[in-house]
This record gives C-alpha cells, sequence and structure tokens, in this order.
C-alpha cells in the first residue's frame, strides 16, 4: 500500500471556546507559528502520508487558507467547512476522500506536539488490525465522585488516556459513520468504530503529546517545543546603509513611503528587511546578506527584498530554529517614521511567523549630523534571537 493513498484529517473547526481571547485557539501563536500549522507540520513532514484534509469551521475558511499558503506546505491540502458536532466535522473531512483503499488519520489541530514515529506506528498498527488509538498510561490515581464526595477509587492499571491521531482502514471508518449511530455524544471516532464490535489497537505514545486547551497549557507547550532545559538560544546583528537620491517612493519594512527621497540599492533598497535578513543569517553563521543575494547579480536587480527575508526564514526553519524576537532601529533624517511603524512591525510578523507583539521598530534622527542627518543616506540595525524548536 502505497503513502499516496494515506490520509490526514485535521479537525480544527472548534471555536476554542475554553481557550478564551479573540483569536481562535488553532490561530494562537506557539513557538512562532499558529497552532494549526503546527499540526498540519507534522503529518507534513511524514512521508508515509500522501494527502491532508483540514477542516474548519465556515467563518475561518480563508483564514486558513491564508495559513496554508504561506506554510508553503509539500503535501497537497484541502480546507473543508466542519460539521455542527466532532464526529460530523471528521464525516465532512471523509466525505472528501475519493480512493477506497489506504489508511485515514484523524487528529485534533490542539495536538501540535505529536512526534513522527508515534503517527508512523499509529498507521502501521491501523494497516494491521483496521483501527488503532494513539494512547497514554494513567498516571493519577482516578476517583469516582458523587455529589461533591469520593465513592470509589477506580483501578488505573487498566487505564489510558485516548489520544490522536486515530487510525482506520478507510472502509471501516466509512462503515462506522454509516451504522446510524447517534454521533451526538461521540467524542472520538475510535468509538464510533467500537460500536461496529471491531477491535481498536493502542498504540503507546512516547511523545508529550499533550492536547492544549487553555493559555496555560500553552505556555508548557510552548517550553516543551522550544526546549528551554539547556537550549542555547543564537543571537544574530545584521545592519545596512544606502544612500538617498530624490525620488521615491521610499521602501521600508515593506510599506512604500509616499515622499521626496528614495534609497539607491541594487534591489529596492529596503535598509530594515535588509538588516533583518542579515541579523538572521548571521545567527545562523551563514554569511551576509551579499553571500546569497549578490549585487552583481541581474538576477536580483530591482527585487522585492521581502523575497530575501523569506529565504532567512526558511534556512531557519531547515535548521530546526526559529525566530524568536526582532529589535531594530531605522536612523533617517526625515520623513518621520512613527505613523509606519506598526505597519512595518506587522509585515515583518507576517514574514517571520512572529507574533507582532514580539518585534520591535524604532526610528532614530542624526540631529543633522553626517550623512544621514544631512538626509544623504538611510541606515537600519537589527537584532534576532533565534532558538532551537523540537522536531520530533
Amino acid at each position: 500500500m502505497t503513502a499516496l493513498m494515506n490520509t490526514a484529517i485535521i479537525v480544527a473547526a472548534g471555536t476554542g471556546t475554553r481557550f478564551g481571547g479573540h483569536t481562535p485557539k488553532q490561530f494562537v501563536h506557539l513557538a512562532g507559528r499558529p497552532i494549526l500549522w503546527r499540526s498540519i507540520e507534522k503529518f507534513d513532514r511524514c512521508e508515509e502520508i500522501g494527502s491532508i484534509v483540514v477542516v474548519v469551521a465556515d467563518e475561518f475558511v480563508e483564514q486558513t487558507r491564508a495559513l496554508v499558503a504561506a506554510a508553503r506546505f509539500d503535501t497537497p491540502i484541502e480546507i473543508v467547512v466542519g460539521g455542527a458536532t466532532r464526529a460530523g466535522s471528521t464525516a465532512n473531512g471523509l466525505k472528501t476522500i475519493k480512493h477506497q483503499e489506504g489508511i485515514v488519520l484523524v487528529h485534533d489541530a490542539a495536538r501540535p506536539l505529536v512526534s513522527g514515529d508515534d503517527i508512523r506506528e499509529v498507521i502501521l498498527a491501523a494497516e494491521e488490525v483496521g483501527a488503532a488509538c494513539l494512547a497514554s498510561q494513567v498516571a493519577d490515581t482516578i476517583k469516582r465522585v458523587v455529589d461533591g464526595k469520593i465513592r470509589e477509587t477506580i483501578d488505573r492499571t487498566s487505564l489510558m488516556s485516548a489520544q490522536t491521531p486515530q487510525g482506520f482502514r478507510i472502509e471501516l471508518l466509512r462503515r462506522a459513520f454509516a451504522a446510524g449511530t447517534d454521533p451526538s455524544n461521540v467524542t472520538d471516532e475510535c468509538s464510533l468504530v467500537e460500536s461496529l464490535g471491531e477491535h481498536v489497537k493502542i498504540v503507546p505514545a512516547t511523545s508529550a503529546n499533550m492536547k492544549i486547551t487553555t493559555p496555560d497549557d500553552l505556555k508548557v507547550a510552548e517550553a516543551i517545543l522550544t526546549g528551554v532545559a539547556g537550549a542555547v538560544p543564537r543571537v544574530g546583528f545584521g545592519t545596512d546603509i544606502h544612500r538617498l537620491e530624490s525620488g521615491g517612493p521610499l521602501k521600508l519594512g515593506g510599506v512604500a513611503i509616499d515622499c521626496e527621497f528614495q534609497a539607491v540599492g541594487h534591489s529596492d533598497g529596503d535598509v530594515l528587511l535588509h538588516a533583518v535578513t542579515d541579523a538572521i543569517l548571521g545567527a545562523l553563521a551563514a554569511g551576509d546578506i551579499g553571500a546569497h543575494f549578490s549585487d552583481s547579480s541581474e538576477e536580483w536587480r530591482g527585487a522585492d527584498s521581502r523575497i530575501f527575508l523569506e529565504k532567512a526564514v526558511r534556512m531557519v526553519t531547515e535548521e530546526s530554529l526559529a525566530v524568536g524576537n526582532i529589535d531594530a532601529v531605522i536612523d533617517l533624517e526625515r520623513p518621520k517614521l512613527r505613523p509606519f511603524i506598526d505597519e512595518m512591525r506587522q509585515n515583518l510578523a507576517d514574514l517571520t511567523g512572529l507574533d507582532a507583539s514580539r518585534i520591535s521598530v524604532k526610528a532614530k534622527t542624526r540631529e543633522g549630523l553626517g550623512a544621514i542627518g544631512e538626509s544623504r543616506a538611510i541606515s537600519a540595525t537589527a537584532t534576532v534571537l533565534l532558538f532551537s524548536v523540537c522536531r520530533s
């Protein structure tokens, strides 16, 4: 059976009411990337998966499409509108799968820490017996409580906590949904398969496959993902300077500022994006911006500097790192940049995957001193922090 026949359904149709806040839980950032992004990424990196279906609420379809487009995943991804219940959402995802063979995995988007090894073990177990569930042993003592009083201590030796992914031969899962069982109280797909009298094989989880439900869970997940225990961050410093001449617009941080000056450069002369790119390359010990985008190459003449930063961020990801924060300073006598700062920060956030709250852009003048003070030049400096990301 080829990997192309295996599909992952990632369920992200909930509204995350327990998480709180205005941003749906699946779009909240975890170590620089949305939770949903990180969950999709785990299956995108798994060679045994040939396609991915992401199920979201109707109002978040366009936001999910934008996320998927920005991530540039390698695996084909289809976005589907969810149902009124968990089972309804999975059923909608299942309907989009056209092939009749292979394994379908169902995974909660709120579990972004699942390991590739655990995904593969669930696939193998489902191929063997038809259905499989990732689970972990219950560690706490379990009490049965009635009216606020303990009535019974339950033997935990045979108890396990069900997780996702849960894997099934596709024909078996289709049969389970077609059986007519009321799905309104079904909290996982294994329950539907169990109602048919089918056996589900347990796959013991080997990773910290926690479900993010509250803001405190997010803090724990970020600590696990970034490996804060013993992890050594990398710091990079970048700088850039360009002559100014009459004309316009002036490109800064991806913003085209209508003014009397423009930067003279081989590309678009965006000193802020150049400095941030240079800082990231420095933290990677990967040379400077000129080593990757030479000003003697016609390929980069007039180029949008966002291309440079996007490549640097991809290099960060390939090294199992992530950008932790950015602090940048622009030196320019005029025009005043304060009205454009927030837009620059948001552009940097979109390009790096950071939340804008972790990005600082400051503007300084030289009080009439030197080339910058005389409006003959513009410069920018930037410092970035990179940290390790768990890729298990």
